[in-house]
């Protein structure tokens, strides 16, 4: 077959690659985020699981060990801080505490320094507090503290570095004698976070992939706040945030107030109120928000909502998006590789498109997304290998290209003395393509090829991965089947 490339016939290529961060998924919190503990805040309140034992479920956290006589409530009075405004009461016989589930449990690697913190404090609490890591059971660390019944919130911490990988771990907080101890703000971080924020194996895998944008779903109702960690993330990028407001079921009073407080704390002024509550949280200078999506299906509402927030935000682009507006297709091979081609022949357009994907999701959610993880390890899909390989392969202009196969979708660009010719083949055979046209010469090729069916993942062999080899002729190259190639000439 035949790719035909005409430098002549060119269009300056727009759009933008990105993915989406959902900001109120678990997944963040037990995925992205270093933290290990679940609701260590006790800001997810209440649990949809009866606590056995205790009078309130609480999110995140049960009775330790299992069966014992444990009263387990929320305090807001005279609580740590505003920024921390409610904690655990736990009162109970000596050798009752409280554990946390950690998104299914702590998995503990060999060599590895952890930290943890908390605060406490207690009126009438006269004995020793254990905190620490058991599995089945047994303890793997402990560390005992003495409180002072003094009715003031005292910090306690330790470091400790793992001596062996252990999986299924439980963090608990045991006081070994009667009373009653208010807790806040519990911690278990590994030492390699960065930030203090994000998993470390996660930012490596996101460096590979420079998206121009981060789309952040936000629920109406969500605390600006929240927000911190993905706009620090989209900061650390290097990609543009766009928040994106799910208008369903909310007023238009309760979306104005999400949607500007928001605003105002991205983007105030170093200065203001809401820089010094982001300066307070880390992070002084605003991260300039320059986009806000409201995904509605009520014109009106949106219209409505537009007018009031370009009022007090007059540099930030409001703009509408349906609901139904979501990438199709699974995460098997060919369904990646159908949007690979479809994304080659917008770019043909002079659009650089590629569905906008959740960024990551955890390894039993089975749907599609960029990274999968679990509390072990992460792994790139195929999605984010294309998107990686776009990225690295796209000029500024786009070229009129043409090939003589309907099942063979091609697409070249050029920048400066480079040219990129993205070739995806849909059929179940090799193909051998001649590229015509100018005197450029192949100089890199870089492949992702598999079975119809395959995918990644963590349970599996890691069977789509790219790989690069040196070309074999000048203008011709062999297409292995169900691929996705890059082709790099120079003048």
């Amino acid at each position: 077959m035949k790719i035909t490339i005409d430098k002549e016939q060119r269009t300056k290529l727009t759009g933008s690659t990105g993915a989406r961060l959902f900001c109120d998924d678990p997944a963040l919190e037990g995925g992205l985020y270093a933290q290990m503990l679940e609701n260590p805040d006790f800001d997810a309140q209440t649990s949809s699981q009866p606590e056995e034992g205790g009078e309130a479920p609480i999110a995140g956290w049960t009775c330790y060990p299992k069966g014992e006589r444990t009263t387990l409530k929320l305090g807001s009075d005279r609580p740590l801080s505003a920024d921390v405004p409610v904690y655990l009461r736990l009162s109970g016989a000596g050798g009752a505490g409280v554990k946390n589930n950690a998104f299914g449990g702590i998995f503990l690697k060999k060599g590895e320094k952890y930290f943890i913190s908390l605060y406490a404090r207690s009126f009438d609490f006269k004995g020793k507090l254990a905190v620490g890591i058991a599995r089945g059971g047994v303890s793997v660390k402990e560390k005992r503290f003495s409180l002072k019944p003094d009715g003031k919130w005292h910090a306690f911490s330790f470091r400790f570095r793992n001596k062996q990988t252990a999986g299924n771990c439980d963090f608990y907080a045991l006081p070994l004698a009667a009373g009653t101890i208010h807790f806040a703000k519990f911690s278990m971080l590994p030492e390699t976070a960065v930030k203090g924020l994000f998993r470390r194996d996660l930012m490596e895998q996101l460096k590979r992939f420079k998206p121009d944008f981060l789309e952040l779903s936000v629920q109406s109702g969500t605390q600006a706040r929240r927000l911190f960690a993905p706009l620090l993330l989209c900061a650390r990028l290097d990609a543009d945030p766009v928040p994106v407001l799910q208008a369903e079921h909310a007023s238009k009073e309760e979306l104005f107030q999400t949607a500007d407080d928001l605003l105002c704390f991205a983007n105030a002024k170093k200065e203001t109120k809401w820089g010094r509550v982001r300066e307070k949280m880390g992070e002084g200078e605003p991260f300039n928000v320059k986009k806000l999506v409201i995904k509605t299906e009520d014109s009106e509402t949106f219209e409505e909502l537009k007018a009031a927030l370009q009022k007090n935000h007059p540099s930030v682009t409001v703009i509408p998006k349906s609901a139904g507006e979501e990438p199709n297709g699974d995460r098997f091979w060919k369904s990646v590789l159908s949007s690979a081609a479809e994304a080659i022949e917008r770019e043909k357009e002079g659009i650089i498109a590629y569905p906008c994907l959740p960024l990551l999701a955890q390894e039993d959610a089975g749907r599609r997304k960029l990274i999968g993880f679990d509390a072990k390890s992460v792994y790139a899909t195929a999605d984010l290998h294309i998107l990686t390989l776009m990225s690295h392969g796209t000029g500024s202009e786009a070229l009129f290209t043409a090939t003589d196969d309907e099942n063979v979708h091609a697409s070249a660009t050029v920048r400066g003395g480079l040219k990129f010719l993205k070739i995806a083949n849909l059929k179940e055979t090799p193909v051998k393509a001649e590229i015509e046209g100018d005197g450029w010469s192949m100089t890199r090729v870089m492949c992702l090829e598999g079975e119809k069916d395959a995918f990644n993942s963590l349970g599996g062999r890691m069977t789509l991965v790219p790989y690069e080899t040196a070309p074999r002729d000048k203008r011709e190259i062999d297409l292995p089947p169900y691929s996705f190639s890059v082709l790099v000439f120079r003048k």
